[in-house]
């Protein structure tokens, strides 16, 4: 993005993009007028130390909005559920699991 140009190049930006522009401007206006920063970092170690700092937050706090408007579907709606059902060796699955550890394990040398 050229300074020649910041509201054209703003206003091509997607709706969520331009909100999260507008968050930062709004930051960074707050932040230059208190000049907070940690001690021993140059100003603009201390303003990409409080950006990162920003994003993060920011990202955190909009996850939970994500879960809500993306949710996970049921697993049992999952296609790979239940595709062995009709194998034999599946009628119990915890002994086939069990001989196929000691199948492993014996292939590797260990003794069951």
């Amino acid at each position: 993005m050229s300074l020649d140009h910041p509201l054209r190049d703003f206003e091509a930006l997607s709706p969520a993009a331009q909100q999260l522009v507008a968050d930062l401007i709004t930051f960074l206006h707050e932040r230059s007028t208190s000049e907070q920063g940690e001690l021993g970092q140059t100003g603009d170690e201390a303003l990409l130390a409080d950006v990162i700092a920003f994003l993060q937050r920011r990202s955190l706090s909009e996850q939970p909005e994500r879960n809500r408007s993306h949710p996970k579907p049921p697993l049992e709606t999952e296609p790979f559920v239940g595709m062995w059902r009709d194998r034999a060796e599946m009628q119990n699955s915890s002994e086939w699991v069990r001989q196929l550890r000691e199948r492993h394990s014996c292939s590797q040398g260990y003794s069951p």
